[in-house]
């Protein structure tokens, strides 16, 4: 009898404790209901998300994952504003800005372009500014003159080469500060020029302003120091990289973007994945990106840089083959010239008001015509009255491209 009623107890508690399991999984079923629909809601299906992570692990290495499925990054990557990383990620083409001097002129920059479109499927556009000889302060100018309503994701900067020791740092971050003022959530990398050898002073200011701004490194002179083939082998005339330089620039570059794609890809894997858990809600963003922009620059003197006036020869008077002429009205800033110079000798004046304040002249050893941007001192003048700029003959004046004030 005894044993009956023992029996007739744990069958009651099993009874019992199956219908609080019964409660605990129709509870849990109700949870998991709930989840899947704030799911739905967001990325279509519960089975399409796993089935997607499962496959799409890894869109560098995975040939399978460099597709990425539209449908369900969709509403992931349309709610967000995306940085270049993120936009990649997601499958989303980026427009790549590259200014700098000849180093970066070179076909590696354009190959790059084509291998992030096919590594992520998308299209990617590149506009190079980068230019002959130039210094700096010519990708500053350059930098100001692009069109403002055209946005671009990321930016190369490749500077160095050609710049003064004194003004190097000032002037490299003035185009860094000029292109987060056309996008404060555009992407940077600055390239450590090969041609530098070794750290020198204008490579250590690069170093300095790229920790300042959080800003990832190309140093191509410890890659070509790491290289299985000599200095000589990889630059033919001591300065641009040949082909299989190039490669190594192209590489190096490819990794740096491909490492920050890749952790952006691992945000949303998460993001999902909790999602998925119900650990998070929809509406909480996956990004995690920080913006390269800083309200107070590392320079103090780079404020000097902050407004941009450009006179274009059409603001100007033509008062002859040889002669411009403009009046301006207590304008103040540091003066610049954009024009070209020609093979042989090359010859200017600017004039104020009939005072003579800049003669510049150069003997220019090449057979080709160059652009050049220079500014004509470091230290703001005021510019008020007539400015007259006479060239030697009309060819140079043809070749002139403008006037700034900064």
């Amino acid at each position: 009898m005894a044993k009956n009623i023992k029996a007739f107890i744990i069958t009651i508690i099993c009874i019992l404790i199956g219908a609080v399991g019964c409660m605990a999984a129709y509870k849990l079923y109700v949870h998991e209901h709930e989840v899947n629909s704030r799911i739905a809601d967001t990325l279509n299906s519960i089975n399409e998300i796993k089935s997607t992570l499962e496959e799409k692990k890894d869109p560098v290495s995975d040939e399978m994952s460099r597709k990425f499925n539209a449908d369900i990054n969709q509403k992931i990557c349309s709610q967000y504003d995306l940085n270049a990383y993120e936009a990649l990620a997601c499958g989303k083409g980026i427009n790549i800005l590259v200014v700098g001097d000849s180093i970066s002129a070179l076909p590696y920059m354009y190959a790059l372009k084509e291998q992030l479109s096919y590594d992520y499927g998308v299209d990617c556009s590149i506009k190079n500014i980068s230019m002959s000889s130039s210094k700096s302060y010519a990708g500053y100018v350059r930098t100001n003159l692009l069109e403002e309503d055209f946005i671009y994701d990321l930016a190369i900067i490749c500077f160095g080469q050609n710049d003064k020791n004194d003004v190097f740092p000032v002037e490299y971050e003035s185009v860094i500060r000029s292109i987060l003022n056309m996008n404060p959530d555009c992407c940077i990398i600055s390239i450590l020029e090969s041609s530098q050898r070794t750290y020198t002073e204008k490579m250590q200011g690069i170093i300095e302003l790229a920790e300042y701004y959080n800003i990832p490194i190309a140093d191509t002179i410890a890659a070509f120091e790491e290289s299985e083939f000599p200095y000589e082998k990889l630059c033919s005339d001591g300065v641009h990289p040949n082909e299989q330089g190039q490669e190594i620039y192209f590489s190096l570059l490819n990794r740096i973007i491909a490492e920050h794609v890749q952790q952006c890809f691992n945000q949303k894997t998460l993001y999902l994945q909790s999602l998925v858990s119900g650990k998070i809600s929809a509406n909480e963003s996956p990004w995690e990106h920080t913006s390269h922009f800083r309200p107070i620059p590392l320079h103090s003197e780079v404020s000097k840089f902050d407004t941009f006036t450009f006179y274009s020869p059409t603001d100007f008077q033509r008062i002859n083959d040889t002669t411009y002429e403009i009046t301006l009205d207590h304008v103040s800033g540091i003066p610049g010239l954009y024009g070209n110079r020609f093979p042989d000798h090359n010859d200017v004046k600017i004039y104020l008001n009939d005072e003579l304040l800049y003669h510049l002249e150069e003997d220019f050893y090449h057979s080709f015509m160059q652009a050049m941007i220079s500014p004509l001192e470091n230290e703001s003048r005021t510019f008020d009255g007539t400015l007259r700029i006479e060239f030697q003959d009309h060819k140079h004046a043809e070749a002139f491209w403008g006037f700034i004030i900064s």
